[in-house]
């Protein structure tokens, strides 16, 4: 009875069910022996469908209905930020009375969660051994690589992948690749020799980006042959979008004028007004990349994160929500950055092919590029596809968990006995935008003076972050991110000349800590981290 398995079983339920309705008028005069029978045959019948379609469905998987989702019982605005920092806990539908997060209030609550946790830890394990199959599929047949394999096989996961994550971002290509930095590489490329022009010179494209990301941005931006020009941050740590315009307009002026391109990173899943980036695209004939490594999963007023840019990417690395070691995806609407991205990958000769009806670009378009475009032998695994392929079937019930114990460690922080009312004020949970509906893999906590943000980082905030280790017993990974040897820190890149002052960028990122989260987490985890948290400032802040 598990979803995904009743979700599979779709068309062995229309099959039956049309049987039934053939049936209708006979079933007036059946004696009971005859309808236990009818029972018997219907169980047959969805029995022997499901297994024969149980590869089956693939785009349909992507919506399968999470564990975690029952719990949710609520539309996504009531996901977004209310009262403050404060979100709905997903255990509302099944226990409207329920407002917190304490372990086994009642024995319904501690039972809808122990069902909640066996369906998701049974999901897992299904995927899990699914992606088992696909590589051991992948080595006894020799079809590692993905042109190995013909497009029309049921064992080109990787082309399926690419299929099923297109649809998934409302874009026509999508292709895998080593990893999101090299995705981001070649987005900017394939944006510059497709929509900007050849004819352009490098030094004459402006690429905007986050003086807030991960050191991978910035030196893709590099890599690329083109110089960042890094945006303030806000409070919220997305890019400061008035900041960007100051940008745009003096760059217009001085001559870059429809040669800039926007390399917004979603950084810990930070969304901005998507809307005013459209705009300012729009606006500036600005192309744009979306990096969205930390961001998918998240939507804009319910349109899907990395379904605005003329490029996206993601990341599949093994921290993001979908984990193939190492690995990156780049999708797009246009044949042009497509067929560039494809033979920059490692396409040649006539492999294009292998890339099916649906992603193979234009005969204008392979034309264009098939022979004018570096190599760089980067492709993603066949293998590496089947993973893929099977997360994407967890991806929902994966943000749903993670969003889920977001709000249970911060409902624990604000009942905590550990602290005082104006302490806890000080341990600030960094809310999204309203619009927002996010996936919190992460937690941001700035620490406030007397309630108020400080302009400078406190000197115990070193303190603070060897305590939270301390107290965890190193379970989880914390970090500030005004420190040099971090490498989202803007003043550790130090392979390009910045030239300009951040200082919007160190006050947002003075005083915050950050925490990864994993969405196998418990309540018992997320109530040792709010007990570290709480002890940690303590132990910092308080003589």
């Amino acid at each position: 009875d598990h979803p995904y398995l009743r979700e599979e079983a779709g068309g062995g339920r229309a099959a039956c069910e049309s049987l039934s309705a053939r049936s209708a008028t006979e079933l007036n005069i059946m004696s009971v022996t005859k309808i236990c029978l009818l029972s018997v045959v219907f169980a047959i019948c969805c029995l022997t469908v499901f297994n024969a379609t149980q590869s089956d469905g693939l785009r349909a998987a992507v919506r399968t209905r999470s564990p975690f989702s029952a719990h949710r019982g609520v539309n996504r605005q009531q996901w977004r930020t209310t009262n403050g920092d404060r979100f709905m806990s997903t255990f509302a539908s099944i226990a409207p009375s329920f407002d917190g997060p304490v372990v086994g209030d009642t024995r319904t609550e501690a039972e809808d969660y122990q069902r909640v946790k066996e369906e998701d830890e049974k999901l897992e394990k299904m995927i899990k051994d699914r992606q088992v199959d696909g590589l051991r599929t992948c080595l006894d047949n020799s079809i590692t690589n993905r042109y190995q394999v013909l497009p029309s096989s049921d064992n080109s996961f990787l082309l399926q992948a690419e299929k099923t994550l297109a649809d998934y971002f409302n874009m026509k290509y999508g292709l895998g690749v080593c990893s999101g930095g090299m995705a981001i590489m070649l987005g900017l490329r394939g944006i510059k020799r497709s929509l900007i022009g050849e004819e352009v010179p490098d030094d004459q494209i402006r690429v905007y980006s986050n003086a807030f990301t991960f050191n991978a941005v910035p030196s893709a931006i590099v890599n690329a042959g083109f110089q960042p020009v890094l945006i303030e941050s806000t409070p919220e740590l997305t890019m400061d979008l008035d900041d960007l315009e100051v940008q745009l307009k003096e760059d217009a002026n001085n001559g870059y004028a429809g040669k800039g391109i926007l390399a917004l990173s979603y950084m810990r899943g930070r969304i901005p007004d998507m809307d005013k980036v459209l705009s300012l695209c729009k606006k500036y004939d600005m192309k744009l990349l979306e990096d969205n490594a930390h961001g998918y999963g998240c939507e804009w007023k319910g349109r899907k994160i990395g379904s605005f840019g003329d490029v996206s990417i993601i990341s599949t690395q093994a921290s993001k929500l979908i984990d193939t070691g190492e690995g990156g995806l780049v999708f797009t609407n246009d044949p042009g950055i497509m067929a560039f991205t494809m033979f920059s990958a490692g396409c040649y000769e006539s492999l294009y092919a292998k890339h099916g009806e649906d992603m193979t670009p234009p005969k204008e378009a392979v034309d264009k590029f098939r022979f004018t475009t570096p190599n760089y032998s980067c492709r993603m695994t066949n293998f590496q596809g089947a993973m893929v392929l099977e997360q994407m079937k967890a991806l929902q019930n994966r943000v749903d968990a993670h969003n889920h114990w977001y709000s249970v460690l911060q409902k624990n922080v604000e009942n905590s006995d550990l602290l005082s009312p104006e302490q806890k004020r000080n341990i600030h949970f960094i809310p999204q935008l309203s619009d927002v509906g996010p996936v919190y893999d992460s937690v941001q906590i700035r620490i406030l003076e007397d309630g108020k943000v400080s302009e400078q980082q406190d000197v115990k905030i070193d303190t603070f972050v060897q305590a939270m280790k301390n107290h965890s017993n190193g379970k989880f990974s914390v970090q500030k991110f005004l420190d040099i040897e971090n490498a989202r820190y803007y003043k550790s890149w130090q392979t390009f000349n910045i030239n300009r002052d951040l200082p919007k960028t160190d006050q947002a990122l003075a005083n915050v800590v950050d925490a990864r989260m994993s969405h196998k987490e418990s309540y018992e985890s997320m109530q040792l981290l709010a007990d570290t948290i709480a002890k940690a400032y303590l132990d910092a802040f308080v003589v």
